[in-house]
């Protein structure tokens, strides 16, 4: 009766969409997309533009990149409030 179950067992796992899933090619469907975008402004400016790119190539495991571009000042102001200068 065991090996009965671990037969079926193991019939039932080499039939599921999950082994069968194997694909050759390139599929659209598996690209995602994504970033991060920021900003803060004030005598500090920073802003951030991040965006990413991936394939997936199973339900747990992706590849992909990015670029990170942040562009950011600083102002430095006398005690009366008057710009002195910029970095």
């Amino acid at each position: 009766m065991r090996h009965v179950l671990i037969a079926l067992t193991s019939l039932f796992l080499s039939l599921s969409p999950m082994a069968t899933r194997a694909q050759t090619g390139f599929d659209r469907s598996r690209l995602f997309f994504g970033g991060n975008f920021g900003m803060r402004f004030g005598n500090s400016t920073f802003v951030n533009l991040s965006p990413q790119a991936g394939y997936r190539l199973t339900d747990r495991f992706a590849l992909g990149g990015g670029i990170n571009c942040i562009a950011s000042s600083l102002t430095f102001r006398s005690t009366g409030g008057t710009r002195l200068y910029r970095e």
